[in-house]
This record gives C-alpha cells, structure tokens and sequence, in this order.
C-alpha cells in the first residue's frame, strides 16, 4: 500500500497552510502540570537537579485521578509537562537513558496520562520547555559537577556561542547562547518521537523554541520589531530544525486525519502558523487570531524569591474567585487558558489546588454555553478595570474584577452578557442600549443561567435594564443570555 504523501514542505510558506481546528478554536479551557525534577529539587532543597532523580519516586501519582480532576474541572484539553529545563523527559525514549520509564519513578507518565484524558473525550496537550537546557553547561566556570561527563546527558552537548572565556550563568542567560546543530538533532529525534509515539493533539513550545519571550524581557526587540539597543540576542533553535519539526507533526497529523494545534511564545515563528501564547499574561482588547495565555495557579504575591511553577510546601495558590473571571475575560476576546496546576513531589495536589478545580467545574457546570463554542462579540467588554498586558502581567489578586466589569461572548445570535460580580437588584449593561449596535426591539427575551424562566428587562437607548432575582444561581460570575432577533 503507498503512503500518503507529505502535505507539508518544510519551509515557512508551506507551514502556513496550516489551519487552527475549530475544535480548538471552540476550546477556551486546559489545564497542564509542572512537575519535573524542580518539583523534587524545591521540596529537598537540593543544589543540583541531578540529586532528585533518586527522589523522583511519584509514589502518589494516579493518571486516573488526575484525569478525572482535570474532567471535573470542566478542562477540554489537559496534559503534563513532557519535557522541562534539563535533557530528562518524561515518556520511554528510545533516543536518551535520562528518562522517568527507565530512572526516578521508572513509569511513562505521558504515555499514561495521554491514554487516561482521550478516554474521557479531552484532548491531549503535551509541552516541551527547553530553556533551562540552552547553555554551555560543562564550560560554567565554578560548577565543576558539570565537568563529570556521566552526566553530560543530563545538561546535554555544549552550544554554540559568541561568549568567550570563563562564562558565568547571568551571561549566558542574558546573551541568550545560540544552540549547537549536536543539541539541536538531539532536540529533533526526541520531539518526533514524542508526536510519533503519543500523537498530542496539542504540542505546546516553550521559549526554548525561538527566544522571543527572554528578547523581549531584555529589550532587544518589542512586538516583532527590533528596538534601538545596539546588541542584539535571540536564542532558540534554528529555522531548519523547527521547520523540520513542524512538518514532521502536521504531516503525521493529516496521515492519520486528525486535525492538530501548536501553540507557540507569540514571536518564535511566522504569524498565522499556530496559536500563539501570552505567558501568564493578558491582553488589552480584542484579537484578531484566537491565542492563549498559559497562566499559574500559584500566586507570586510578595516573596518574588519564593514564586515558581512547580509546588513547593507554603506556596499561595489563586482562588476560583481570580480565576473565573479572569478566564471569562480571556475568552471574550478570542483566548482561551491553559492552567498550570502543579502537583507535590509525590504526585498528588494539593487540597487547595483541587477545590478550586472543582470550584471551576461547578461554575462551568451552570455556565458552560457562554464559554464553549463561543466567539467574541464585536464588544468584548464595559466597565471601569483596567487591564494590564503583556507577558507576566497577572500576579494574581482576589479583587481583580468587579460587577460593574461586563464581558461578551456569542454563540449563534445570542449574546452572553457575563457580570463579574453580582449587581444587586438591577443590572444595567451599556452595550446592548438601542443607540449601540442593536437596533430597538432586537432584544426578545433576557435569561439568567442557572435561574428558572425569562427575566423582565427594558431596553433603552444608552442601556439594557434588567430585573434580577433575589437568589444568585451560582458563585464568582453571572451570565445573562440575551435572545437577539
């Protein structure tokens, strides 16, 4: 029997023809899991990543319960993190011993959790963070533990670099090591095998992928323009390896005809390729393309020092009360979130991580029509918060919002008007007055979900007026389905 031929070429015009799926245009909820060898190096205090892989013994972990949580949570594509900050990875790979099959835990957590989230009709995320990875490791001057080549594998192949002498990890990090063809063919067969052995319906890169997130973070450039600074630096893997990359997972996908996404750092590749991602950020108005904004349930709050994405004992974890709205504000402007909820050491959750998972599935239980298969509306939104944008502006907060604080979403003709707090006895909403974009009378009937029968309202040339009932049909955020003519 032939095979059916590549689709995709890899060069940047071929890549283009890609198309994001509606399922993911549809999808405005994930949830996916930090939980590496910093999650054990946190909890023992240890100096060296290497030191955890005796204690990486996931004692606790269930990829069962973890995909039932993620269900409840009301998640429509979930995954762990599969790759993170050192050249161990999570799945059995034929293509490095420095894996959790054969060292740590000794179980192939992607494979089981991959297996666990498509049973339940969600879709399957796995991420690839690379950055830790960059540098030249067995070069740092003063960390001679590096120069022990049995554990060259661990920190992989030295990179190329225009730093020269004695290097010291701030330099490394700021000037952003360009990585050697040897790292970088190691980085290619690893992530082909993972697309080829757990076909991901979503592959998440991390900065490591193309450096524009830590560019922008230094200055050098700002919304895919060069700024004045004279040095420049950009990281990342070269053109050919990504291009290579991503036709290899487009062309598996169409084979086997199923539609897949990449999600990607907002510049690290051509626009219009894959989804691109706001790092546990936001942004200030209406997009275009539909985007995403991985954002952490750990709140930095005021020890900066103390603030990561993998569990650590103490950690500040944002509520359902923050995260509700905030989600509701994502989507009403063409974004979805993927939350990172990370688990203990032993690879169980914390009890404050699971309440507010299922505080989330009982919300999105009443809900859900205003927030799955949604589009925005050519309105997103009315009242007095101010969002902040841009990468790592949400810090998180339990007061972000306010009822006075409206978001659209529609759904055929119908328009979701969801209230970020509850107004009292009566709610009136701007956008939807008869001198806005609706004409009079276009409004038939106004309901409450979660709240029996119509809603008595009066639509007025500079606001809708609704009547509210006595009773909240739920917590956190109210939504008001307008039936529209």
């Amino acid at each position: 029997m032939n095979k059916k031929p590549s689709i995709y070429e890899p060069t940047w015009s071929s890549l283009r023809q890609h198309r994001t799926p509606q399922w993911m245009d549809n999808s405005k909820f994930g949830i996916y899991t930090h939980w590496t060898l910093r999650t054990i190096q946190l909890q023992h205090d240890l100096k060296y990543y290497r030191e955890g892989i005796p204690l990486f013994t996931a004692e606790a972990f269930n990829p069962v319960e973890w995909a039932e949580l993620f269900q409840r949570s009301g998640a429509q594509f979930a995954g762990p993190v599969a790759w993170h900050g050192t050249n161990f990875v999570h799945w059995d790979s034929q293509h490095t011993k420095w894996n959790a099959a054969q060292m740590g835990p000794k179980m192939d957590i992607v494979g089981q959790l991959e297996k666990e989230i498509k049973k339940r009709g969600m879709k399957f995320l796995a991420s690839f963070h690379m950055g830790g990875a960059w540098f030249d490791l067995p070069r740092w001057e003063g960390h001679e533990e590096y120069l022990n080549e049995e554990y060259f594998g661990l920190y992989g192949p030295a990179h190329d670099t225009d730093v020269t002498g004695p290097m010291h990890y701030q330099v490394s990090y700021e000037k952003q090591q360009k990585m050697s063809d040897a790292y970088a063919e190691q980085w290619l067969r690893l992530m082909k095998e993972a697309v080829d052995n757990y076909s991901p319906d979503i592959v998440w890169l991390d900065c490591g992928f193309g450096g524009s997130l830590r560019a922008e973070l230094m200055g050098f450039y700002r919304n895919g323009k060069l700024t004045e600074q004279e040095e420049i630096y950009v990281s990342g893997y070269r053109s050919k390896y990504q291009r290579e990359f991503l036709a290899h997972y487009f062309n598996l996908a169409e084979h086997s005809e199923k539609e897949v996404e990449l999600v990607y750092k907002t510049h690290d590749i051509p626009p219009g390729i894959g989804m691109w991602n706001m790092e546990n950020g936001n942004i200030d108005g209406l997009s275009y393309q539909p985007w995403m904004s991985d954002v952490n349930i750990i709140d930095k709050g005021k020890d900066a020092e103390k603030y990561d994405w993998f569990y650590r004992e103490g950690a500040i974890l944002k509520g359902a009360d923050y995260l509700i709205p905030l989600l509701i504000d994502i989507v009403s402007k063409n974004g979805r979130m993927l939350l990172n909820v990370p688990p203990r050491a032993d690879g169980s959750f914390p009890e404050a991580a699971v309440k507010t998972l299922e505080a989330i599935g009982d919300w999105l239980e009443v809900n859900n029509e205003a927030i799955y298969d949604t589009i925005p509306w050519v309105i997103y939104g009315e009242g007095p918060t101010e969002i902040k944008e841009g990468h790592y502006s949400d810090e998180g907060s339990s007061s972000l919002f306010g009822a006075e604080d409206i978001r659209f979403t529609v759904k055929g003709n119908d328009i979701y008007a969801i209230v970020l707090g509850w107004p009292g006895e009566q709610l009136k909403i701007r956008s939807l007055g008869s001198r806005g974009k609706l004409y009079d009378g276009e409004v038939k009937a106004v309901e409450l979900l979660g709240n029996p029968g119509d809603l008595n309202f009066k639509q007025e040339p500079y606001c809708l007026t609704v009547e509210l009932p006595d009773k909240q049909p739920c917590d956190y955020a109210y939504v008001f389905k307008c039936i529209v003519d």
